[in-house]
């Protein structure tokens, strides 16, 4: 989901782990000091904040599969939200906050994107959709099948229902393009749980359900692999900070495959 040359959300990524770390540990280890690591993600990007507000809600709402369910499917086909109504929401922040968040919460940043989304081919354009839409199958999948384990094991059921209410959120958050970035740590916590799921889950329908989407994360995979080769090369595997003050340029591994 987060590879290495993806330097250019270094703070997010980074942050993002943070926070998926300490909500781990705080739901499925039982680790009190979980949440404080989870509120420490703030520090390295306040947008984190957000995230920590969903945890928050869950804490205080608790698991309520069938609402959170229901919210996610709504969440899935949800008509956009107006940017301008937001915008004109957020006084109560601070001002260099308000700021931040301007340059993202407008209309012409999101016509931009789509612009530069229209652009690409047909790679670029499918192949996050790709692993959103596998972990969104998978995840609708266990909700029907969740008396068969998962409601027999406490602690991944919550964890669970967590991951369905920040998917749900920020599904419908996504429409303001700066907030897409936590989709993919909502695509995180799934498939930390899909892979917990599928390891003690293997009857046929199972199997079945785990071929039908593997194309799917196969075409996301390889094609998270072949940017990556856009930014690597035999100094990127061999290099150290002495030898950089001699490199005079880099070969990418993607020119040895066209």
């Amino acid at each position: 989901i987060y590879t290495v040359w993806d330097i250019n959300v270094l703070r997010f990524t980074i942050a993002s782990h943070i926070f998926f770390y300490g909500t781990f540990n705080y739901l499925v280890n039982k680790k009190k000091w979980g949440i404080l690591i989870a509120a420490y993600a703030m520090l390295m990007h306040y947008t984190l904040s957000l995230a920590f507000i969903v945890l928050l809600i869950y804490k205080l709402v608790g698991n309520k599969s069938r609402i959170y369910f229901l919210m996610f499917l709504v969440s899935l086909v949800a008509s956009e939200i107006n940017l301008s109504s937001i915008r004109s929401s957020m006084t109560f922040l601070p001002k260099n906050l308000q700021e931040d968040s301007n340059d993202y919460i407008n209309e012409d940043y999101k016509e931009y994107r789509q612009e530069i989304n229209e652009q690409k081919n047909f790679r670029g354009k499918f192949y996050q959709p790709a692993l959103k839409w596998s972990a969104v199958i998978l995840l609708i999948y266990v909700f029907f099948r969740r008396k068969v384990w998962l409601e027999k094991h406490s602690l991944w059921f919550k964890f669970y229902c967590f991951t369905l209410l920040f998917f749900t959120i920020f599904n419908f958050l996504s429409s303001i393009p700066v907030m897409n970035r936590f989709v993919f740590l909502a695509i995180l916590f799934a498939l930390a749980f899909l892979a917990v799921y599928f390891t003690y889950n293997k009857t046929l329908m199972d199997s079945r359900v785990n071929l039908l989407i593997a194309p799917l994360l196969l075409f996301y995979f390889v094609v998270k692999f072949r940017i990556g080769l856009e930014f690597t090369g035999f100094f990127t595997l061999i290099g150290n900070p002495i030898l950089a003050l001699y490199n005079e340029g880099d070969i990418a591994f993607i020119n040895f495959l066209k």
